[in-house]
């Protein structure tokens, strides 16, 4: 499947990778799209090492708070975490 052939209602939860995956990942918009569909929806993701950057490429970030690896914290917080 294609990340817009992907479904978001039919999980309880995502499950986001670390190391330098995420940077790449935040350039695609099917993957950002995803990644706010499962945020908006109150479903609970997991993120590792720099994933957190997925969150922040969503755009969901605002007025949240959330664990991350320390060299990706400029980014949140510019993200409004």
């Amino acid at each position: 499947a294609t990340f817009d052939e992907i479904d978001h209602t039919n999980y309880d939860g995502l499950w986001l990778p670390g190391g330098r995956a995420p940077e790449y990942l935040a350039h695609i918009p099917a993957v950002v799209e995803l990644v706010a569909k499962f945020a908006n929806s109150g479903k609970g993701i997991v993120c590792l090492c720099h994933s957190q950057m997925l969150l922040a490429a969503a755009g969901v970030l605002e007025g949240r708070a959330c664990t991350a690896f320390s060299p990706v914290k400029p980014v949140l917080v510019a993200a409004g975490a």
